[in-house]
Formats: structure tokens, sequence, C-alpha cells
């Protein structure tokens, strides 16, 4: 019985312990994103709470680990009653064995904390099942993890807490070897039984983190209106694993907002249009560009900017100078000022920009294994006399890329595997300065064959790892700011080379983002610097002008092939924004779906099945969805209406595409 107790002690202990490393981790957390919160008024008392709630969190995840050397120990325990003599060398074994498990367990789920800490900063949102679209990358990701300097504090983090849990368990472990066994009265060791049930029965209990019908999901850790200590009392494993269940389930694996029919009603009258067809031809609509701004068929050469928010402008304030060129460059162009990225991610950028689909949630559109057909600028272009080109940093294959863009509209792709060997500068590829000035002589060539081309660049130096090159000389003394200096140092050089070729003057750029990035303190769980970004288009034969009219990348295609005179057939969700006018403009975050209009920001969880609304236009933080329930409705039925009808028509080209 002495021994039954010591293992109970041990257990007890592996645990409680466990809490502890959660919570050191928690306030690393802390430490970490500390320009996240530093001019939060009562931010001790957040701290506090945010702290007090990861305990509930901590012990969840401390239970799912806890529950299987609980049962076993229970199980060999009830053994030994009858088998003592052979149980006892049994149990040694045993409890060997359960204490690996821990150190296992833990380690890996140190791990995730760890690997959290750096994807926090960057998104504002905790490690999800998003990241397993990069598990088949495994090269790129761990050169990206090993060469970017700021992660490796965490990887040390990670080795020192690992070494001490380990040393901590096994100490554990050598106290419960040194217990001496001491038999007690049966009707004691029969307590056991009970004894251990109820154990059991609290564990489960506790990795439900509810004594309720419903376990404890990720909303639990809400308390305030602070958009970051709301995310603090989550634990990051916890939240993988939710996302990923959830992900895989099959009533959250398809967007359930609104009926199909409804949405695709709505999402029509929204567009101004009737509907013409089922399946993916009820958004059909011919769309007549009677007078071009332009003669001729000029050339177009599209740049998407990685990571480029607006609020690194200084025209939105920002303040510091380190976009000149882009902010040049807007003043003699048409710029779009309350623009938004459909995603927070490079692959949704890519997708709606080209093909006027929204992105829907999580999803990468790109990486079906059959591969479907979409109508989109590429293939209108394509039909229309001109020459596709797409050039990426990275190897063609990254995120399926070269299937998806051959399939749909491109004739020619350059990727990593036709650059010089050494260019590759980190684990994403070529830098910006290389990508943009390779693209010019191929360029060239394509006019000179006397075809109008389109040519698509994807940059990526603002991406960490941060490569800065030597010969560049950034005025600022952060990487985060430097990188985008030099960034807009490469467009420039860019620019400037492209005024010596004889296809400038015949040609329209379009400058935008893929998505922007974290700037400053977010105000809310959809950062909104990182879907407030620019779109530039510029011709010399363009007169400048600033379009105010909300907008996003799906109205790309549509705004630019009116400015082109093209007529086409729209099977789309985007509009021509020099033409019709959004009341507002939806976007999506991984988990949640934005809304914006003039004042107000709309936020939906579908998991959560949470809703907000904020006055945004005024920046602030106070939830108004109960009681501005007109202003809500609108923006929920919009976006509501729009991503349902793309899920219901993007679904149906798929369907077709498989022959169904």
């Amino acid at each position: 019985m002495k021994n039954y107790w010591a293992r109970l002690k041990y257990l007890l202990l592996i645990h409680i312990s466990g809490i502890l490393f959660f919570t050191l981790f928690r306030v690393i957390f802390l430490i970490a994103n500390h320009p996240f919160y530093t001019d939060v008024e009562g931010k001790a008392w957040y701290i506090f709470k945010s702290l007090l709630i990861g305990l509930r969190f901590d012990n969840v995840v401390a239970c799912y680990i806890m529950l299987i050397p609980l049962c076993v120990v229970a199980l060999t325990s009830l053994l030994g009653l009858f088998r003592r003599a052979v149980m006892t060398g049994v149990m040694t074994g045993v409890m060997t064995g359960v204490n690996v498990f821990f150190q296992v367990m833990y380690i890996i789920t140190f791990a995730i904390e760890a690997a959290n800490i750096p994807y926090f900063k960057y998104f504002f949102n905790h490690l999800n099942s998003s990241i397993f679209n990069w598990m088949e990358y495994s090269d790129t990701t761990a050169s990206m993890i090993f060469g970017e300097t700021s992660y490796w504090v965490y990887l040390g983090i990670l080795v020192a807490i690992s070494w001490g849990w380990v040393r901590l368990t096994n100490h554990y472990l050598h106290q419960l070897k040194q217990a001496h066994a001491r038999q007690g009265k049966f009707w004691q060791e029969v307590c056991m039984l009970p004894v251990s049930a109820i154990l059991i029965g609290l564990t489960v209990i506790g990795l439900r983190g509810s004594v309720y019908v419903s376990p404890i999901r990720t909303g639990a850790a809400f308390f305030c209106n602070n958009p970051f200590f709301n995310q603090v009392g989550n634990h990051p494993m916890f939240n993988l694993v939710r996302s990923t269940l959830d992900l895989s389930s099959r009533e959250t694996s398809n967007l359930a907002l609104l009926d199909n029919e409804q949405a695709l009603g709505n999402a029509m009258r929204y567009l101004h249009a009737e509907r013409s067809g089922e399946g993916q031809a009820a958004l059909t609509r011919q769309v007549k560009n009677d007078s071009a701004f332009l003669p001729g068929k000029p050339n177009v050469v599209l740049i998407f900017m990685e990571s480029m928010s607006a609020e690194l402008m200084d025209r939105h304030g920002n303040g510091m100078g380190i976009t000149p060129f882009l902010d040049s460059l807007s003043r003699q162009s048409l710029y779009f000022d309350r623009f938004y990225s459909a995603g927070n991610h490079t692959n949704q950028g890519v997708y709606s920009t080209l093909y006027s689909f929204p992105s829907i949630l999580k999803r990468n559109m790109m990486k079906n294994s059959v591969i479907p057909n979409y109508h989109g600028l590429p293939s209108i272009l394509q039909e229309n006399g001109y020459h596709t080109l797409f050039f990426m940093p990275h190897e063609a294959q990254y995120d399926n890329m070269n299937g998806f863009l051959l399939a749909n509209g491109f004739e020619t792709l350059y990727s990593q595997e036709d650059y010089p060997f050494g260019s590759k500068v980190n684990c994403w590829g070529v830098s910006d300065e290389f990508l943009l000035d390779y693209s010019i002589p191929v360029l060239t060539a394509c006019h000179e064959e006397g075809r109008p081309f389109f040519g698509a660049l994807l940059t990526v130096s603002n991406h960490p790892p941060y490569v800065i090159p030597e010969h560049f000389h950034p005025k600022t003394d952060k990487p985060e700011t430097q990188i985008v200096e030099f960034a807009d140092y490469a467009l420039r050089k860019f620019f400037t080379r492209a005024q010596r070729e004889p296809w400038f003057e015949n040609t329209v750029f379009v400058l935008v983002a893929d998505h922007g990035k974290i700037w400053k303190t977010p105000l809310y769980t959809i950062p909104t610097s990182f879907n407030h970004v620019p779109l530039i288009i510029y011709s010399p034969k363009l007169a400048p002008a600033v379009c105010s009219n909300l907008g996003g990348q799906i109205d790309i295609a549509p705004t630019l092939l009116g400015i082109l005179g093209i007529d086409y057939q729209d099977t789309s969700l985007g509009v021509n924004l020099l033409r019709e006018q959004r009341p507002c403009m939806f976007f999506t975050s991984d988990d949640a779906i934005g809304c914006v209009d003039s004042t107000y920001f709309y936020i939906y969880k579908p998991r959560e099945k949470k809703e907000q609304l904020f006055r945004y236009a005024h920046r602030e933080t106070e939830d108004l969805h109960t009681t501005l329930t007109a202003e809500t409705d609108s923006l929920r039925n919009y976006a509501w209406s729009m991503l349902q009808a793309a899920q219901y028509v993007t679904d149906g080209i798929m369907e077709k595409r498989m022959g169904r």
C-alpha cells in the first residue's frame, strides 16, 4: 500500500511540475510579446487574470498527458495484490517507462510552446492546423527556423527547459524507487480500486476542462476587450489539437454560415446582378468594358509584395520613411487607400488576386491533388493574346504553385530551379532584388516577340528569416524595418531599370501585398495591419488619382480588365472598383472572418460562434455587437453571404473537375 501511495505522489508531483513549467512558458511568452501590451492601461490585472485562466488550460493539457500513466499505474497496482512477488519487479520497469513517457510528451509540448512564441509574434494567433500546410516542406521550414537568428533564443530556451524537466522527473523517479514496500491490511489495499476510479474520473473531468456537457473551448480564454490578453490564457498545444480536430470534423470542414440558396441570392443582389444558373454557373455574368483607359493592348506587370502592410507607408501615418519609393509611386498612380487582402497567407493572396475568389479560412486552394480550373485573370489575358509568365522566388512545387498555375492560365513559370546556383539567400529562395532584376530581360524578350505580356512576380524578402545584403545600407536599426527598406529599394531599382526598356511606356504596373504584417499593437483579434494593404496601379499613360472605395484582392482582376477595356465572362465575386462601390469589404484570418465598412469592424469566429463589432474608425475597443444590432446584421449578412456563395461555387468547380 505504501508503494501505491508513493506512485500517486510521483504522479502528483509530475502533474504539478508540468503545470508550473507551462506557466513558465506563458511568462516567457508575455515577456517576448511585451510590445503588444506596453501601453495597455491596467496591464498588471490583465496579466494576473490571463495567467490564472492559463492554469485552467494548462491543467487540461497536463490531464491529457496524465490519463494513460494513471490508468497504467492503477491497473498494475491492482494486479500486484494477487501477484505481489512478480509485480514488485515489474512495477520498477513500468514506472521507468511511465517516466520516459512523461519526458517525451512534455518535451513535445514544450517544443510546441517554444515554436508558438515567434509564430504568435508574426501572426497574432496561436499555432493552429494551418501549420500542417508546411509539413511537407520540412527542409524549408527547418531552414527558416535555424536561419532566423531571433528564433535561436527560443531554441535555447527549449533545450534548457527540456534539460531541467528531464533532471527533475528523474529525481522524482529516484525518490519513488527509494520508497520501502510495506504490506498493508487487505481492506486498505482494496481501497486502491475506488481511489483509482476517483482519480481517473477527476482526470477525465480535468482534460475536459469543465463539469458541464460541453468541454472547454478556446473561447474560454476571453475575458476582456483586449485582443492580446484574450489569447494569453490559451495553451498552444490545446489550440493546435483543437483546430486540427475541428478541421477534420464534418461540421467544420465546410462553412455552414447560411443556406447556399440564400447566400447566392444575397451575393447576386450585392453584385447588382441576376443569378444565371446552377452550381458554378450561378455567378456567371457578361462584363462589357466598352472604353479602355489605355489604348491597344498594354503589357501588365503584377508584383506581389511580401507582407507589405499599408501601415508601413508614410501616407498611412507610419512616419519612419521606410517606403520612400512606394510613397512616391503611389502619388503618381491610381492608388486605392481602403484596400484589403483576402487572407493572411501568400497562397491566399495569389489565389484571390488572380482568380477573384476570397480565401475561406485556413484553406489552401492550390494544394488539391486534383487541380480545379478557374477562369481568371491569367486565362482571360491569355485568350486575348497575352503571353503569361509567373516568377516565384522559391522552388516551383512549393504550395503546388507550378501545377496550379500552369493549369490555370500561365504559360511559363520561373522558379528557383531556373536561377543560377548560389542565388538562393535563405530558405525561401532568392531576394527581391535578384527576382526583379532577373525578370527584366525575360520580359524584354517577350516584348521582342511582338506579343503583349502579363508577368506576375512574387517577392519574399520581407519574410523571416530576413537577409539584408551587405551593399544595402538601411537607415533604421531593426531588422523588421530594415528589410522593408530593402524591399522598397529593390522596387525602385526595378522601376529604374524598366524605364530604360522599350516596353515600359506601354505597360500597366500593379503592385499589391500578398498580405500585411503586424505593425504596432493590434487592437483586435484580427490585426487590421495584416489585411489592410496598398494597391497601386501605375502607367505612364494613366492619370494619378486616389480611389477610396472599399475593395479587396478579389477586385483586382475586374478593375484591371476594365482599365484594359477587355470584355469577359465573369464567374467570380469581384467588382470593378472604378465602376462600383462596395458597402463593406470582407476577409479571413485562419479561423476568423472580418468585415469592415467606413466605421465598423465585424469579427466572427465560426468555431466558437463568437462575434464582435468595433468602431475601428475611432480605434475603440468596446464590443458593440449586442447594442448596434442593425450594423452587426448588415456586416454579418454581407460577409457570410459572400463567403458561403464562394464556397458553393468553388466546390462546384472542384466537383466538375473530379467528374462528379
